[in-house]
């Protein structure tokens, strides 16, 4: 599935199995956090393969306008890699 991150799908998919799903995820997220809270400001502290891993599901929720939890929201707004992402991906051509 691709990701888009120009389309506005508000609400368009937030099923009570996509929620449920969301609600999964987040809940890895935090239970990491608390966690590994510690050792610095990713999901297990430093830079880890998971943070790489989950950065494309986080994408997917921006165009269903999903409310973001904090723990969630940190992994755009720390990451420069993340927002490079996003600015190379708005400059490609559709």
């Amino acid at each position: 599935m691709a990701i888009e991150l120009r389309a506005s799908k508000p609400g368009q998919a937030l099923t009570p199995e996509v929620g449920a799903d969301i609600a999964r995820i987040v809940g890895i997220w935090e239970s990491c956090r608390s966690r590994f809270a510690a050792r610095g400001s990713l999901l297990f502290g430093p830079f880890p393969i998971a943070d790489a891993m989950y950065a494309p599901v986080i994408w997917r929720f921006f165009p269903y306008d999903f409310s973001l939890p904090p723990v969630a929201q940190a992994r755009v707004e720390t990451l420069p890699a993340m927002r490079e992402w996003q600015v190379g991906a708005l400059a490609e051509p559709l």
